[in-house]
């Protein structure tokens, strides 16, 4: 029976530690204000990939890319690649910030969100 009451518990602390996106999802974003919207959506795909959500982390990108997405999926080392390329560590994620903030960043307004247009 105590064994049964530890499984039930730790069942219990792993359904409720499911990772979750941390960023403000009561953001409301906007076309003309291009780079906060640009980086919250960035700072969302860090989020994602740091929680292995790729699905959720795919939905932001543009129309076009998921499907190139999709296909990339379907080879799973080269998806690996793409993984390692859009997971972001802080360095890196400053510096796709900077690529934004000087309009270099690739983005389209789709949907009512702003979303990355890079493979």
């Amino acid at each position: 029976m105590k064994n049964i009451i530890i499984l039930f518990l730790f069942a219990i602390l792993i359904t409720g530690c499911k990772a979750q996106d941390t960023t403000d999802s009561k953001y409301v974003y906007s076309e003309s204000d291009s780079i906060s919207g640009q980086i919250h959506t960035t700072e969302r795909l860090k989020s994602y990939m740091d929680n292995k959500q790729y699905e959720e982390a795919i939905a932001l990108f543009s129309l076009d890319q998921q499907a190139n997405i999709k296909e990339i999926q379907k080879d799973e080392e080269i998806f690996k690649y793409w993984c390692a390329a859009w997971t972001f560590d802080q360095e890196k994620f400053e510096r796709y910030v900077s690529l934004i903030k000087n309009k270099k960043a690739h983005f389209v307004f789709e949907n009512e969100e702003w979303k990355i247009n890079e493979k």
